[in-house]
């Protein structure tokens, strides 16, 4: 008989190595699965984070403290004391809203500038995108220019549209009620104070040459004056 007689050869068909095979690919599938599983989880967050990114509306004003402080220095009298000006100027109400929702298309604000300076903005886009509704705002900042408003108290198109600083839209309209002083055409309702009436002083030649030759004379008093008889500073005074 041969040495290796009646001996059971080792096969990978035995029933122990087969289980011990299968329990090696199941434990690589599952882990196959779950690296797909693993990969699309964070595809599918990755994605939503990128949506709500594009969906957030941008934030031009800085941080949330920045708007923060914008929001308590606006000043809601003030606010409701402009909308009650442009209704009396314009005499009709405004629709119902929120300050800057009224404002924020220009619509009103280019009826205001006609009011004042007739034919001011020859075009007014009542509706349309965004794009032209912005428009009417920067028609608007143009013609108050022209009106007399300085450009460093014009707010900027974004100031309004976008709420980055409504403060200085505020400001603004109150420099506009302020220049519609300086028309004479113009006799309706004023907004904020009274500004200072100019006074201009007339004088002739001989008003002129009479005070110049008295303050001469004034000036001629002093001749000869001196400090003789005055210690100096800090010296000791001698009785």
């Amino acid at each position: 008989m041969d040495k290796g007689e009646g001996m059971m050869p080792y096969s990978t068909e035995t029933p122990a190595v087969r289980l011990s095979l299968l329990g090696n690919i199941v434990q690589k599938l599952f882990y196959i699965v779950k690296f797909v599983i693993c990969s699309r989880g964070q595809r599918s967050r990755e994605k939503n984070a990128g949506d709500e990114r594009l969906d957030r509306k941008p934030n031009f004003a800085g941080d949330s403290d920045y708007n923060r402080t914008l929001n308590l220095a606006r000043n809601k009298e003030q606010e409701a004391e402009v909308l009650t000006w442009i209704e009396n100027v314009l005499g009709e109400k405004l629709p119902p809203g929120n300050y800057e929702d009224i404002l924020k298309d220009g619509v009103v604000l280019c009826k205001l500038i006609n009011k004042l300076a007739p034919g001011s903005v020859k075009k007014i886009q009542t509706k349309g995108t965004n794009f032209q509704l912005m428009e009417n705002v920067q028609r608007f900042q143009a013609a108050i220019k022209e009106y007399g408003v300085p450009q460093e108290e014009i707010f900027q198109t974004a100031d309004l549209f976008e709420r980055r600083n409504i403060p200085q839209v505020t400001l603004c309209l109150y420099a506009l009620g302020r220049i519609t002083q300086k028309h004479p055409e113009f006799n309706g309702p004023r907004l904020g104070p009274k500004m200072a009436d100019e006074n201009k002083r007339m004088f002739t030649e001989e008003q002129l040459r009479a005070s110049e030759g008295q303050l001469n004379l004034q000036m001629g008093f002093n001749k000869g004056a001196s400090q003789a008889g005055h210690g100096g500073f800090g010296n000791t005074r001698h009785m």
